[in-house]
């Protein structure tokens, strides 16, 4: 017995040396050292807090963070100890990963020596009793190990919340209006918005009025205040004259970069609301804890993640060189206008001369805009150039008073000018072309306006649509166009919308017309088809067209490219590439399109191309074959507008047409604008509800003949 005692000691013993050199074996993979954390929190019942630590990876392996692209299945987390596991009361919605998880690392990857940061919030829930709470947490490598409870630990004291909702802002941090580039002592006015998320009204003026003030610290002066704001801490009170609880309020300011920030510069502008004489609303809890208050708030990600710890607004300062970029035409004029005041001894002075061989002053001067008896008005300068030839120069001038040298100026112009032939515009029309006409699906939507004071003629005509014909079998497509038109000298007014769609070789149409119709007989026939989708198949359309026709369309010549053979495409192909029908006549500055950047370009569609084009197709094709045999454009006028074409797809993006023909018709103004979008992305078409077919549609309107 004894014997057996002494090996099951034995046993015992060798198994706990086997377990402690496992674990000293994981300790010396995984283990750490407390680097940082923030300092015991006070909070009242239903506010939340955040909670920071930094640790450093003192063992030999690399951690990685939930953003990590590799060993993705065990990242490093806070967790909860005391005991382990634990679920806690401080649980946060839509902040910790799970109640015993409060937080991922803010890095991706950690290797030994380096630090990782945690960042969390802690909700005391609003029926949690007044006291003191000790929560403890311990890094965990997921699937893989805990690691030591060295005393990642908070005392959060709990009081009674007595305070009221009044005044409480959701603010919106969008970062394509707070992400700013501004050049040295140049002047940007943005527009931020919150929502009135307490239960009083915001006022402008009153006893309490709202104001945009200077945070982190609170009240600090700004760099960039503007003669317009309030005071230096104050950018100024909200736009409109009250915000009821659950609206949305705006707060329009203007930034003004210091004249002697440096570019490559960053700021970081932290604002708050306030409702003066009450109270500040939101929390400013330190943004440096989370790596918030360094240069990555430049990336969007970063600053979308930051915002998030914050209860008020981020505005991030990007200083840039103040260069200017013209781009004109070979044999055009273009004038650079600055503002002035000789008054003052202060004037623009070329530093930089341009190559005389791509553009060449034609003039320059002081425009005269101020009456002769305003003391102190100040007349701006302007410079005329002519551009010589294809090529790229660069002219600099600088703000200063006559005696003082350049590093003594107080402001400097830099332009950039890129003379361009119209060659290279011409050719990314045609591969526009070329391109689009590869294009198996895409989207659009327009607008079409027609206005006219005397005799009072309204025409506005909505569209929207898409095609998709990637699948051969099944294409795909939609269109829908709402008109509203008014004719005051007849009193006339029609209102309504048309919609088609076709999906599985059938044709869907629907009228949705919103007047009344006094002809009772139209009107019987009105209510059989208004608002009611009809389904139209292939063998009914091409049925319906032949009883229909009136001659104004040949039935031969509907499929006419299904009976082109193969050499007679490759011929119309290189038609296309032959005969350039829309043409660049000038070039205009780039634009921007949502996302994309585009060439922007003033154009001509050329009938007399057209014409030539036609008259070579005649040759291609039988005059039995050819759809276009009896077109005729010879009365016809160029069309022209402007287009935008992506730099990268050479792809038409926005398109504006402009009507010649308005004064012919002795209208006032009609406009036209097109945009595309989603080239070569599938559509999805829903097959309509409440359907009835066109046969149907027939017997209805026959039944109606038959009563009359």
């Amino acid at each position: 017995m004894r014997i057996l005692k002494g090996g099951l000691t034995l046993i015992t013993i060798l198994a706990l040396l086997g377990q402690t050199n496992l674990v000293w074996g994981a300790a010396n993979d995984y283990d750490y050292s407390i680097y940082q954390k923030s300092d015991n929190p006070v909070i009242k019942q239903g506010e939340k807090v955040i909670l920071w630590a930094k640790i450093q990876n003192t063992g030999q392996a690399t951690w990685y963070g939930d953003r990590a692209t590799v060993n993705t299945a065990n990242p490093i987390r806070l967790g909860t100890v005391e005991p382990t596991d634990r679920h806690s009361s401080f649980f946060t919605q839509d902040n910790w990963i799970a109640n015993n998880r409060v937080h991922k690392a803010d890095e991706e990857e950690i290797a030994p020596g380096e630090i990782a940061s945690f960042g969390f919030y802690a909700t005391a829930p609003s029926n949690m009793n007044p006291g003191v709470y000790h929560e403890c947490f311990a890094p965990v490598v997921e699937n893989v190990t805990w690691l030591a409870n060295k005393g990642i630990c908070w005392d959060i004291t709990v009081e009674k919340n007595t305070d009221d909702k009044t005044y409480q802002a959701e603010v919106i941090n969008d970062y394509d209006t707070s992400f700013i580039q501004l050049a040295p002592g140049e002047q940007k006015k943005i527009t931020l918005k919150a929502k009135n998320a307490g239960t009083a009204t915001w006022t402008r003026e009153g006893q309490y009025p709202m104001h945009l003030a200077t945070d982190k610290p609170k009240d600090q002066p700004s760099v960039f205040s503007d003669t317009n704001w309030l005071s230096e801490n104050r950018l100024t009170a909200l736009n409109e004259e009250n915000i009821k609880p659950g609206g949305m309020g705006s707060f329009s300011f203007t930034l003004t970069a210091p004249a002697d920030a440096e570019p490559g510069e960053w700021y970081y502008e932290y604002y708050r609301l306030v409702a003066e004489g009450k109270q500040w609303l939101g929390d400013s809890d330190s943004l440096d804890a989370f790596y918030c208050g360094g240069k990555n708030l430049g990336e969007k990600s970063a600053y979308i993640q930051c915002a998030d710890y914050y209860d008020g607004f981020m505005v991030v300062v990007s200083i840039v060189e103040d260069v200017t970029k013209i781009k004109t035409n070979v044999g055009e004029d273009f004038t650079i206008n600055l503002d002035s005041n000789g008054t003052t001894g202060y004037a623009w002075e070329i530093t930089q001369q341009p190559d005389e061989n791509i553009i060449k002053l034609d003039k320059s001067g002081y425009e005269e805009i101020c009456p002769d008896d305003l003391v102190g008005c100040g007349n701006p300068q302007y410079w005329t150039y002519k551009a010589q030839k294809e090529g790229e120069t660069e002219l600099e001038l600088q703000y200063r008073r006559s005696w003082e040298s350049a590093d003594q100026a107080i402001q400097k112009k830099i332009y950039k000018i890129v003379v361009l032939s119209k060659i290279e515009a011409q050719n990314n029309l045609q591969k526009m072309t070329e391109n689009l006409a590869e294009v198996k699906s895409m989207e659009y939507n327009g607008e079409f306006k027609m206005t006219n004071e005397e005799p009072e003629i309204n025409l506005d005509i909505n569209f929207k649509g898409g095609t998709d014909e990637n699948t051969i079998d099944n294409p795909l497509g939609y269109f829908w166009l709402g008109f509203d038109l008014l004719n005051a000298e007849e009193d006339l007014n029609y209102q309504g919308d048309l919609e088609w769609r076709m999906i599985d070789k059938a044709n869907y149409w629907k009228l949705n017309y919103e007047n009344e119709v006094e002809d009772s007989d139209l009107s019987k026939y009105l209510e059989v088809i208004n608002n009611q989708w009809i389904k139209i198949d292939e063998a009914s359309a091409k049925e319906t067209l032949e009883q229909i026709n009136l001659g104004l369309v040949d039935e031969d010549l509907l499929d006419w490219q299904e009976a082109l053979t193969g050499e007679q495409n490759e011929q119309i192909e290189e038609l296309n590439k032959k005969y350039q029908i829309i043409k660049a006549t000038k070039i205009l500055a780039d634009e921007q399109i949502g996302t994309v950047s585009t060439y922007h370009y003033q154009y001509m569609i050329d009938i007399e191309e057209i014409n030539q084009l036609m008259e070579e197709m005649n040759q291609i094709l039988s005059p039995e074959m050819n759809p276009y045999r009896s077109m005729n454009m010879d009365d016809m006028e160029n069309i022209t507008g402007e287009i935008w074409v992506g730099k990268n797809d050479l792809l038409p993006y926005k398109m504006t047409v402009e009507m010649n023909q308005a004064a012919e018709m002795e209208i006032d103004n009609l406009d036209f604008v097109l945009y595309f979008e989603n080239f070569n992305k599938s559509l999805t078409v829903e097959t309509p509800s409440s359907v009835k077919t066109w046969e149907e549609i027939l017997a209805e309107l026959e039944e109606i003949d038959k009563i009359a």
